[in-house]
């Protein structure tokens, strides 16, 4: 018992203290203390990668720090973890259009995997473990040699329980794969130098801040990625944040 008191204090005491930086962090943003309130903003989102409304916050510090390619980055952050957030969407496409940016930024989500990512990790976690128990029931008095082990009523739970466990399962594994996917990344410089190759060769190509990049793979020196006509470039990691 006293155990499980510690515990329940440790975690109290974690959820305090992230919420006093969060409320720290605001009461900078308020006062333009824009830079360091970013920095905790961020901080926090590490801490609690789910947690959208620090990048939202961090993103709205960039943009009064005229960083807008930081920004977009952390309003991407917010629609990989909640595409449907409308003011991430619409802030990203204000920042885009500051910087003068005229393409289509990439789809970060599909439509079926915003349907998944729309329930939550956690949802789809706690609902499989509740249908392991269910269809666990089930099969626990479908074993047994009784009567009611052959009510038809019975199976049909059973067998549901462990179609919606299955998909259960599924829909967990994919939201967590999908949210850990390093696919795309934001130019963070105001303009990136494009190189040809792995060796440094320098391209007359440059990127400006904004600019969304397709992840392909990492190399010993650069970064090799992908624009959006489709031409594969390589580029410092130091110049990319990744969604």
């Amino acid at each position: 018992m006293k155990r499980i008191t510690a515990i329940l204090s440790l975690l109290i005491g974690i959820y305090s203290s992230a919420q006093s930086d969060f409320e720290k962090a605001v009461a900078m943003s308020n006062s333009r203390e824009y830079d360091q309130a970013a920095t905790i903003f961020l901080k926090l989102a590490g801490q609690t990668p789910e947690n959208t409304s620090a990048y939202f916050n961090a993103g709205n510090c960039y943009r009064h720090l005229n960083q807008n390619g930081m920004a977009i980055w952390a309003y991407f952050k917010v629609l990989k973890l909640n595409p449907s957030d409308q003011e991430a969407s619409k802030n990203s496409d204000a920042c885009r259009k500051f910087l003068g940016l005229t393409d289509t930024p990439f789809q970060i989500a599909t439509p079926f995997e915003r349907a998944l990512i729309s329930f939550g990790l956690s949802t789809w976690t706690y609902l499989s473990v509740f249908m392991s128990f269910a269809a666990g029931i089930c099969l626990f008095f479908l074993l047994r040699k009784n009567d009611f082990s052959r009510h038809p009523m019975l199976r049909v739970v059973g067998f549901t329980s462990f179609i919606i466990l299955s998909f259960s399962i599924f829909s967990a594994y994919s939201t967590q794969a999908y949210l850990q996917q390093k696919s795309y990344g934001v130019v963070i410089e105001k303009s990136a130098p494009v190189f040809v190759n792995d060796l440094g060769e320098r391209s007359t190509l440059t990127l400006p801040e904004g600019t969304m990049v397709n992840y392909v793979g990492l190399t010993k020196t650069k970064t090799s990625v992908k624009l959006q006509n489709g031409k594969s470039v390589f580029l410092r990691d130091s110049d990319i944040r990744w969604i």
